[in-house]
């Protein structure tokens, strides 16, 4: 069991990572990180992967 929240709401991480919601939405409809939806729309996404990404984003520049 992980004590460790790995999953937050799209407003909790951008909040968190001052990344706008857009980019982090584009991501999960990329496919480039996990999340949960219900009633069709993005309510989780997983933040470990979000973390991978950026670290790549930032690596391209």
């Amino acid at each position: 069991m992980s004590l460790v929240k790995t999953w937050y709401s799209p407003q909790e991480a951008e909040g968190k990572f001052g990344v706008a919601k857009e980019k982090i939405m584009a991501l999960a409809q990329e496919g480039l990180i996990r999340f949960e939806s219900e009633e069709g729309e993005i309510v989780r996404i997983n933040i470990d992967d979000l973390t991978l990404e950026l670290g790549q984003l930032l690596d391209e520049d």
